[in-house]
């Protein structure tokens, strides 16, 4: 298995066939298959997934070429290697990055060897070959415009031929919040006690995602004024940094024996989840109960939806759930607005003598 170790602050890798030496005053990763084969010198950070991805390759024995410079291709991976090291920086998400890597590999598949000054008409027709999938299509080109952006600040291109393209509208509810029912038969078939449980109250009394629940651990745990906080930073967005006091029922669940130190959900082999795998894991534990149709991130949206329909404002729902934009957490205040001011409404109603 590659193999990470860091020793005295310097990055000391333990891969087959790679070893490390001084150039120009600066250390470099260098792979050779045998004695006899030629030395490559991997690209990317120490322990990147850029560094590993090119790692696999050149040990496969399928380096791929370098990009044909002014192509799509060639902008991408300059795109992508700047964007690396704003994740190493600390200021952009290893999440996005990942996004962004495969919508821009997927469209250099469907235009290989594409110009990268490309006309204004060609990411019309890139979005409207995706329009089965607007959502996917809206992502691409998203992630296009931010690239040519980008390619554009670092002089590479002259204009952004990707600001006038719209995205395709269309009507979407998104993921299906659970219920108070969902909840309640979850919990029957996952009582208290079990790491099924314990996943289902982070996710309810601290609304983070996916990828932030599988870091969770005493070791974000703050004491703020004699109680009990805990405090992360998002993995999604560089900037975000959520603080929470912990609920009784919360820190209950965190000290079960089910739960673990560092990072409170573990495997059975006693290690942190990855944050794809940990989904598949919840969907197991979903079936069990008989619930089919829900997901992690609708727990996540049911308690957007509690905490309006508490009375919550659109702002205490923005620094609980690590929103940047206030437009978000309205859609939750709208809804129990609506529902609220109907309820009100029915019972003025109800006085009309018929």
């Amino acid at each position: 298995m590659d193999s990470i170790i860091v020793k005295e602050a310097v990055v000391d890798i333990k891969l087959p066939g790679v070893y490390r030496e001084r150039a120009r005053g600066k250390w470099r990763f260098r792979y050779q298959a045998n004695r006899n084969a030629p030395k490559k010198t991997l690209r990317g950070e120490p322990g990147s997934q850029e560094f590993l991805d090119h790692y696999r390759e050149l040990k496969a024995g399928n380096e791929k070429p370098p990009s044909q410079m002014g192509s799509i291709e060639w902008l991408r991976d300059l795109y992508l290697a700047n964007f690396a090291k704003l994740v190493e920086a600390g200021l952009r998400s290893d999440v996005t990055l990942l996004n962004r890597r495969n919508i821009l590999n997927r469209v250099c598949q469907l235009y290989p060897n594409e110009d990268m000054n490309i006309h204004p008409l060609w990411a019309t027709e890139v979005r409207n070959r995706m329009a089965a999938t607007p959502t996917s299509a809206n992502n691409t080109i998203k992630t296009l415009r931010a690239m040519y952006s980008w390619a554009k600040e670092a002089g590479h291109v002259r204009v952004n031929p990707i600001t006038g393209t719209a995205p395709i509208k269309f009507r979407t509810d998104g993921f299906t919040p659970w219920t108070m029912a969902d909840l309640e038969k979850f919990s029957k078939r996952h009582p208290i006690g079990t790491k099924a449980h314990l996943t289902m109250s982070l996710a309810l009394f601290t609304s983070a995602r996916r990828s932030d629940l599988v870091i969770l651990g005493r070791q974000h745990e703050r004491q703020i004024a004699g109680a009990t906080w805990l405090c992360w930073k998002q993995s999604k967005t560089a900037k975000g940094f959520i603080e929470i006091p912990m609920l009784p029922a919360l820190l209950r669940e965190t000290r079960m024996p089910c739960a673990g130190e560092m990072t409170y959900l573990l495997t059975k082999y006693g290690k942190p989840h990855s944050a794809k795998a940990f989904g598949n894991t919840m969907r197991v534990w979903c079936d069990q109960a008989g619930i089919y149709n829900k997901s992690l991130h609708g727990i996540r949206k049911a308690a957007g939806n509690l905490l309006a329909e508490l009375g919550c404002s659109s702002y205490e729902i923005m620094a609980l759930q690590g929103h940047s934009d206030p437009k978000s957490s309205e859609i939750y205040t709208r809804g129990a607005r609506q529902r609220v001011l109907a309820e009100s409404a029915m019972q003025k109603l109800e006085t009309l003598k018929w």
